[in-house]
């Protein structure tokens, strides 16, 4: 014997009390707290995901920018070595000393064209890290966004199964007070 046919094996007391229709508004209520619950749910999702898009657009642009400006100064850097360079070979022609000759002169440009390589590979190196902050920034973003995300999601849940047991506790009633 099952479903409603049970319940009229309860005690008088309890049938009278209890009908098995007193539970479609319980039920009703729960269904409809998990319906909204989840589009509220999904609202919160979306609005996260558009936040966090957001962030990505944002770091995407600032990581351009970087970009952008490391060549701008790389190719400053190399005009200003092509400038010292004229610039020295003319003093060292002046002197009545050949540049391209070699000795002492030749070390002089080399020493030169060293320093602005290491220059620029230091600037590389900086607009790197700039780089790696911001996508480790970007990656916090999204690891706090899924956290959120699974922090809604299992308050969504906990509230679902407290209405669940609360509309149990319900059912069950009508049976204990009819054992006691």
């Amino acid at each position: 014997m099952g479903g409603l046919a049970s319940f009229a094996a309860l005690p008088t007391a309890a049938a009278s009390t209890f009908s098995p229709w007193m539970l479609v508004p319980a039920i009703g209520s729960v269904i409809m707290q998990g319906i909204t619950g989840a589009a509220s749910l999904r609202q919160q999702q979306a609005a996260s995901n558009a936040q966090l898009a957001a962030q990505q657009a944002e770091a995407q642009a600032r990581v351009q920018q970087l970009q952008q400006a490391q060549e701008i100064d790389s190719q400053r850097r190399q005009r200003m070595l092509k400038e010292q360079l004229a610039a020295q070979r003319a003093r060292f022609g002046a002197s009545g000393i050949d540049p391209g000759g070699g000795g002492s002169a030749r070390a002089i440009l080399l020493g030169m064209v060293d320093n602005a390589e290491e220059e620029d590979e230091q600037a590389r190196k900086m607009s790197g890290m700039r780089i790696d902050s911001i996508n480790q920034g970007l990656d916090f973003a999204r690891q706090r966004n899924l956290l959120a995300e699974s922090q809604a999601q299992a308050r969504a849940n906990l509230g679902l199964l407290k209405s669940g047991f609360g509309l149990a506790t319900k059912i069950g009633s009508p049976f204990f007070s009819s054992r006691e």
